[in-house]
């Protein structure tokens, strides 16, 4: 029932909320993973928690029974938490954290134990893997995209390489979405809500063929008012209005071969930027400080740019199942990104700093997999070949009135990658209780980019020419492990596995000496956990602790040149995290669910290079040391009428520090609270519910940048305000 907006508790009645999420016992903790979604299977008893199944490691199972540190969150807990976007999901995982864009929009950060990127420009690729039905999505810009009829989310913690096509350094959140079924339904749903929120959605399964062919069709559409205001000219900022669709044919071509093709399409256009300016360095900027106000929802930003996305994409999968023990896979793939992003760093009115980054990228993608079973299925096994190739051309004008006189440095990026990989994964039973994994990766990319940037001050100056630099990369990662089934019901799991994130090139140089390459981040990742049900499957506890050595960090640093203010790209230290996560859920009675995920990581830079404007000592950024959450649903029913549901979630993040470090890029711990009810009647034809988002009203930043030193600003995206809204849904 709760967004992706933490819910603020003010102090009086946090105490009170805590203690109503968690009154059950302690070790009624389950997953996250399987959260309050699980209803009970009346085959085995409604006091009984229902599995979830998984697929994480390429084939279906019990999450319970799955070796590794994935949270997952079905259909259900997506719509009993009001979930909509990709982004909304960073409160139900520990140790997930969301980092919005520099202006909103529809980029996204996401790190996972720590482990991401901070930045949006396209030379970086991304710490955490997004994935949609297999698929990679190859930039942060665009990520934050909607949920378009989705089966399930499954956030992978941990780097992912030897079942992955492409490989992740830090985890991955993969969506999976709804197959199309021989069943004649349907559902189709309005909302109405804060801030002049309408929009309505739905779906349609289409048997075509009995048992042959059927088709899955999607849409949404959606509007709301922006929560920020622009006091320049007594408007809103952060206007949206989305419209998406996708389609899907599944065609059984004969027994034993399953092929499905599909196509989604969203777009977003938003209103103009919204940059809360925190200060403004006057040796910058001279007679500004009127512009910086204490309203965190208010901007004195003169931008008439917007936030504009628009997203496609197209793929086809055939799973062929050759003999009993033998499966070849095909997924196929080819995706579209069109965004264009304002964004007024300073603030005000003047033109100080004001950016518009215009992204093209196009991105082709193909994965081969072999699957199989030996020696009387003690032996899994599963090989796979990859090949990735995406272009994209990044235009980012800046115009100054500060360090250009009013004019505007146009810089051109063009890219070129392409990504070969090969891996295996195997898994051998040792006993019936022990089993041995064992997996390894080779991986090969290589990128170009060339860089044409030119300073328009009322005449032409060339700065970069169309200068051209390329590079590649190979590395072997593996991935070892042992899990032993100790009991029907306790698993117990150890591994080790090895990440890397590829190198690039320095995004923003400012001449042809700062036009460098940086190397490979690597991670190695020591893991151990444990997965239990308890009480007859009325409690399932899961646990996890985890050490990472992370060597080669990739940063982005704002630095100050003998040519000016500049951000540069490089491997500035190494660093070791460790931590847990534990998360749980528990069936008090056939109506009462109990659900908490709560994650720790300590993060500390191990070397730091001289270069670099912080020291060993300072924090890693967006890396809170406590995230909590925990959820309490509860469904009554009504005799012969229906079933009210009524939910409270709550989420808690300690304190960190943003893109840099500074006391305005540091966010202070904060916590949200998101409610919902409904009712739905027993032939369960229609339903309607209320719900609010962040309803104790906090403020907390989704982005922050401290650059006074070197752009004399400091600026902050703040999360929206309290939300309500009422949703009538219609099934058939």
């Amino acid at each position: 029932m709760t967004s992706d907006r933490h819910i603020i508790i003010t102090y009086a009645y946090r105490p009170m909320m805590l203690a109503l999420l968690t009154a059950a016992p302690v070790a009624a903790a389950t997953p996250a993973l399987a959260s309050a979604d699980a209803a009970a299977d009346p085959a085995v008893g409604k006091l009984t928690i229902e599995e979830v199944i998984v697929t994480s490691r390429k084939k279906e199972e019990n999450l319970q029974k799955t070796p590794i540190a994935v949270t997952a969150l079905t259909t259900a807990g997506l719509e009993n938490r009001t979930i909509a976007n990709i982004t909304d999901i960073a409160n139900f995982v520990p140790n997930v954290q969301f980092q919005a864009g520099p202006a909103g929009g529809s980029g996204a950060n996401f790190f996972i134990r720590g482990i991401g990127v901070a930045d949006w420009i396209a030379a970086l690729e991304p710490g955490v893997g997004s994935y949609i039905d297999g698929v990679y999505l190859g930039r942060t810009t665009g990520g934050a995209f909607d949920l378009l009829d989705i089966e399930r989310i499954e956030v992978l913690r941990g780097p992912q390489g030897t079942l992955f096509g492409r490989n992740t350094i830090g985890g991955a959140v993969s969506v999976i979405t709804a197959k199309p079924t021989d069943a004649l339904e349907g559902e189709i749903q309005g909302v109405a809500g804060s801030r002049e929120k309408w929009g309505a959605k739905g779906w349609i399964n289409l048997p075509m063929v009995e048992e042959k062919l059927a088709a899955r069709l999607f849409f949404r559409a959606e509007t709301q008012d922006g929560y920020g205001k622009r006091l320049f000219d007594d408007t809103t900022a952060g206007d949206k209005e989305i419209w998406s669709a996708r389609a899907a044919v599944r065609w059984h071509a004969s027994e034993d071969v399953i092929i499905d093709l599909s196509g989604d399409y969203w777009k977003r256009d938003g209103g103009a930027d919204f940059t809360h300016t925190l200060a403004l360095n006057q040796l910058f900027f001279p007679d500004t400080s009127q512009y910086v106000t204490s309203d965190r929802y208010a901007t004195w930003s003169g931008l008439q740019g917007g936030n504009d996305t628009e997203i496609w994409g197209i793929g086809a999968t055939a799973e062929w199942r050759a003999a009993d023990n033998l499966t070849l896979k095909s997924i196929t793939a080819y995706r579209k990104l069109d965004q264009s992003t304002g964004v007024d760093f300073d603030g005000t009115p003047i033109a100080h700093v004001d950016q518009l980054a215009i992204t093209d990228q196009h991105q082709f993608s193909q994965e081969f997999q072999i699957s199989g079973e030996n020696f009387d299925s003690r032996l899994n096994w599963l090989l796979g070949l990859y090949y990735f190739e995406e272009k994209i051309d990044q235009f980012i004008p800046l115009t100054s009135v500060a360090f250009f006189g009013g004019g505007t440095l146009h810089q051109d990026n063009y890219h070129d990658n392409k990504n070969a990989a090969v891996f295996a994964h195997a898994t051998y039973a040792l006993t019936d209780q022990l089993n041995m994994s064992a997996g390894l990766r080779y991986s090969y990319e290589k990128k170009q980019q060339t860089f044409d940037h030119y300073l328009d001050v009322g005449i032409i100056v060339p700065i970069l020419d169309n200068e051209f630099i390329e590079d590649s990369w190979k590395k072997l990662t593996p991935k070892v492990g042992l899990e032993y089934q100790a009991t029907d019901d306790v698993l117990l799991y150890v591994s080790y596995s090895s990440g890397f994130r590829s190198g690039g090139f320095n995004g923003r140089p400012i001449n042809t000496a700062s036009i460098s390459s940086y190397d490979p981040e690597i991670a190695n990742v020591y893991e151990a956990g444990v997965k239990s049900q308890l009480f007859d499957n009325r409690v399932q506890l899961n646990l996890a602790a985890f050490y990472n050595d992370y060597k080669d960090l990739q940063l982005t640093l704002p630095e100050m040149t003998p040519s000016g203010p500049a951000i540069i790209a490089q491997n500035a230290a190494k660093a070791r995290i460790y931590g847990f996560e534990a998360e749980g859920m528990m069936r008090l009675t056939e109506s009462l669910d109990i659900n908490f995920g709560a994650g720790y990581l300590n993060a500390k830079y191990k070397e730091v290079d001289p270069s670099a404007e912080f020291t060993v000592d300072d924090p890693l950024i967006t890396t809170p040391k406590w995230s909590f959450n925990a959820g309490i649903q509860y469904a009554m029913p009504l005799s012969n009428l229906g079933t009210l549901t009524m939910r409270a979630d709550y989420a808690y993040r300690s304190s960190f520090y943003f893109f840099s470090i500074g006391p305005n890029a540091r966010q202070k711990a904060y916590d949200i609270v998101n409610l919902k009810a409904s009712f739905e009647p027993d032939n369960s034809k229609w339903k309607i519910a209320a719900y609010g988002l962040n309803v104790f009203d906090e403020t907390y930043a989704l982005f922050a940048q401290d650059a006074l030193s070197t752009y004399g600003l400091a600026h902050e995206w703040v999360a929206p305000p309290a939300e309500w809204g009422v949703e009538l849904t219609f099934r058939f």
